[in-house]
């Protein structure tokens, strides 16, 4: 948000689980894919920031950090309040 669309993937998950209200012990789930282990929560918004960036949504900004495009703002500015 205060980036202007740029975001580090840390930051983007901790945004989105403050809006979602998401609480602290669903964030500190953990899962296990292949015999690794991952943060559920963050697994998932990582998830859906690679269906993004395949809808050209979102493009990579740098290390662990990702830009919104111009579509990507247009999306956002459609979208239901509650959907995002």
């Amino acid at each position: 948000e205060g980036e202007g669309g740029r975001s580090r993937t840390e930051a983007l998950c901790d945004a989105v689980a403050v809006k979602m209200g998401v609480d602290e012990e669903t964030r500190r789930e953990v899962i296990e894919i292949g015999g690794r282990r991952y943060n559920r929560f963050d697994h998932r918004v990582r998830w859906a920031q690679q269906q993004a960036r395949a809808l050209s949504l979102c493009v990579p900004a740098g290390r662990a950090t990702w830009e919104l495009t111009g579509k990507g703002r247009e999306a956002l500015h459609r979208a239901a309040p509650g959907l995002v």
